[in-house]
């Protein structure tokens, strides 16, 4: 199957005052239908600035330095990264959308939330204002929201938290889009509020085959809805793989390193402080062509120090490197793929 978006070699800079900060480098990945795809890592790594060069959405003085982003549509494949303002605006919120990571700041606070669903939808549709109006509360009745109608009558800033990040997925879902891109959307919510967050994302996958690449800090998230996990440190995409496979045997020293420092179900952290990971994330103006992660592995070689940073490439899939996961539904079973000279052991129990 082809993917519906394919990134490729994207690389972004911001200069500043103090220099130049690649804030992603050579960063490429695949987005199959129905597919999520999680980028993690620290803050920093370079996670939302993937997501933002998307849809060109890079503030500036971010400017993007190489790379493409094929999207599949019916009319054949189209370069979003050179496409033109007016051509990249029909497809954003219609074929490409985004939740971003503040729905409070998001949305439009002297508009009430039925005017700012409408306006996303006559933006791109050519219907009569009832045909919005009745979309629009399909849209916001679709998130299971208390009263939809006094919902729409509402402003921002009368709506909870989790009341405004459903509000911005109905913004972002009302026009059926093949990519959704989000930003962190379970932060600062409540546990109760995030598990419906999660549920209403896994019915678009499965009810509309929307792809979603999500954005997030919470290896918890990622677990219960992604089907692959993409690893990020220093604006580098470090390690790629199934989720399943990616949890239960980490290859890269910084994505082992991370899932270390989560607590653990089977009583094994109870009563003693969890691992961190040591040193600080890369200076990323200070970079110097080796490993970035160089500094903090408890794995670097002599080779670590003595060649320039390694690509991400496909792991072997024969002769006993990479056991398979044990078959769970959405998993995906893609090829895992790190950029280290000396990975961890796989585990094959």
């Amino acid at each position: 199957m082809a993917p519906v978006l394919r990134i490729e070699d994207l690389s972004v800079e911001y200069c500043t005052r103090e220099g130049t900060v690649p804030a992603a480098r050579h960063v490429g990945f695949d987005m199959e239908p129905g597919q999520v795809t999680a980028l993690v890592g620290e803050s920093g790594a370079g996670k939302t600035t993937v997501a933002l060069s998307i849809l060109r959405l890079i503030p500036e003085p971010g400017v993007v330095t190489s790379g493409a982003i094929r999207l599949r549509t019916p009319e054949g494949e189209r370069d979003l990264a050179t496409l033109r303002e007016a051509e990249l605006r029909d497809i954003r919120g219609d074929v490409v959308s985004m939740i971003f990571q503040d729905p409070v700041a998001g949305l439009n606070p002297v508009l009430e939330i039925g005017q700012q669903v409408q306006e996303a939808i006559t933006s791109h549709r050519a219907v009569s204002r009832k045909d919005a109006r009745d979309l629009a509360m399909e849209a916001l009745t679709r998130m299971r929201l208390p009263d939809p109608k006094r919902i729409a009558r509402s402003f921002p800033g009368e709506l909870s938290g989790g009341m405004c990040q459903r509000v911005m997925i109905a913004i972002a879902t009302v026009l059926n889009p093949k990519v959704l891109i989000a930003d962190e959307p379970t932060s600062s919510l409540d546990v109760t509020v995030q598990a419906q967050i999660i549920n209403e994302l896994n019915l678009l996958r499965e009810q509309r085959g929307t792809s979603i690449l999500l954005i997030t800090h919470d290896m918890g998230v990622v677990a219960q809805i992604a089907d692959v996990m993409g690893v990020m440190y220093a604006g580098a995409l470090v390690e790629m793989g199934d989720t399943v496979e990616t949890f239960r045997s980490p290859r890269h020293p910084y994505t082992w390193s991370l899932l270390e420092t989560l607590p653990r179900l089977d009583g094994r952290s109870r009563g003693r402080m969890l691992p961190q990971i040591r040193g600080a994330p890369a200076d990323l103006m200070a970079l110097t062509g080796q490993c970035s992660f160089l500094e903090r592995c408890p794995k670097a070689l002599t080779i670590c120090r003595e060649e320039s940073e390694p690509p991400i490439e496909l792991l072997p899939s024969t002769g006993g490197a990479i056991p398979s996961a044990v078959p769970v539904p959405g998993s995906t079973a893609v090829p895992h793929s790190v950029a280290c000279y000396n990975p961890v052991e796989a585990k094959t129990d």
